[in-house]
Order: C-alpha cells, then structure tokens, then sequence
C-alpha cells in the first residue's frame, strides 16, 4: 500500500493500480483499500470502475469517506440525484463536517445550472425565473458550513456564487440585489487575497452592479496574478 502511493505520488498509476489490487486480494474485506483504489481510477477517468470499488467499499464498512467520495463519482457521472444522497449519508455519520456541507452546497449549485441548462435547452428564451430549489439549498448548505468553520475562503466564495445566482434571478432589476454576493466574495477574499476565482467572480459581480471602474479595478488585479490566463 506504502508503495503504491508512492506511486500514485509521481503519477505512475499503472504501477499503483497493480500494487492495491494485490493488496486487496490479500486483504479482501479492508474498505479503505477500494477507497485508495477508486481514487485511482478516478485519476485515470474510469468512472465505472471507481463507482464499483466505492459501493464495494461502502457494502463492507459505510464510512462517511467511501460516502463523499462516491458522491463526487455520480456527480461527475451527471447523477445529482444519488450524488445528494450520498452527501446526506456522509451527513448522518460526521454531523458537524463543514466540509460536508460545503460539498452539499457545491453539489446543489451544480445541479441549479445543470437543470438551469436544461431549460434553457428546451426554450431558450426565459423571460423570469424564480430561484430555484437547490440554489436556495445551497445558500443554507454554504452558511451553515461558516457556521462551523467561519474562516473558509472557499465556503465564501461559494456562497457569493449563490447569492449571485439568486441576484440575478430578481425580478426587480436593482443593482444593489446583487450586495449579499459581493460582501461574501470580499469576505473570501479577505482571507486568501489572491484567490483568482473569487477576483474574477467579483469583476463579473461589479459589472452587474453597473459598477464598471471597480470592475475593471478588480480585473487588474486578477491579471496580476495569472498574467497568461
């Protein structure tokens, strides 16, 4: 095991692969090692394969781990559905994981712009959309995360994309709705400056505020940081 993350370490998963699976077939009825495995695979995109040692894993000991990590297999899989359910279950085993919710909280983001697409497939032009389930899911998910952990740039940032999404759901057109996803993304930056991410988001939120000079302030700064993106 020692060896084939050392492996996994420079990137040799072939050599890593064969090492857990012996492993495994020595230690057959150890969780952690189709977890270790599933990884892997995760690396090498078998998705398929990944999803089949995680549910192994979790058939032999559920673990709030096994539980996370599958959540992100069906994710990427497009299956929210199961992949929220998993979060939940990982939930009922580490009730007081901020890094659960903020996993939750990424999950429901993603599934507002997957059903989001969906719609917009099916006619594309919306005149008006109340915001959705799952992005007001995600605003509880990402509060209650900072509830737990207050100094997570990444909780922050996560609840500013959020809150921009309802900001823009607004029908009343104001560009002070979108002041709730600013002060988060400040907040996000407050404790990691150089969070590109969080920059780029604050450039996009300035311009629908109409506020083009902080905008292009902002802009500025992020080019600073990644001058070749």
């Amino acid at each position: 095991v020692c060896r084939a993350r050392a492996y996994a370490g420079v990137r040799n998963y072939r050599r890593a692969l064969a090492d857990l699976t012996r492993a495994i077939r020595m230690q057959p009825k150890d969780a952690e090692l189709y977890i270790e495995r599933a990884k892997l695979y995760l690396n090498r995109d078998n998705l398929k394969r990944a999803l089949a040692d995680l549910t192994r894993s979790l058939s032999i000991k559920p673990s709030a781990r096994g539980y996370r990590e599958r959540s992100a297999v069906h994710a990427e899989l497009g299956d929210f559905d199961r992949a929220l359910a998993d979060v939940d279950a990982a939930l009922k085993l580490q009730p007081a994981s901020s890094e659960l919710y903020l996993t939750r909280g990424q999950l429901y983001t993603r599934y507002e712009d997957f059903k989001r697409a969906e719609q917009l497939a099916d006619a594309p032009v919306i005149d008006a959309l109340a915001p959705g389930r799952d992005i007001v899911l995600a605003v509880s998910d990402f509060e209650f995360a900072l509830k737990l952990s207050a100094d997570d740039p990444v909780a922050y940032y996560g609840l500013a994309v959020a809150r921009r999404r309802v900001a823009a759901d607004d029908v009343t057109g104001q560009p002070a709705r979108y002041l709730d996803a600013l002060k988060s993304v400040d907040q996000a930056l407050r404790l990691k400056s150089d969070y590109l991410d969080a920059l780029l988001l604050k450039a996009d939120i300035l311009l629908l505020s109409e506020d083009y000079d902080g905008a292009v302030t902002v802009s500025d700064q992020a080019v600073e940081i990644a001058p070749k993106d």
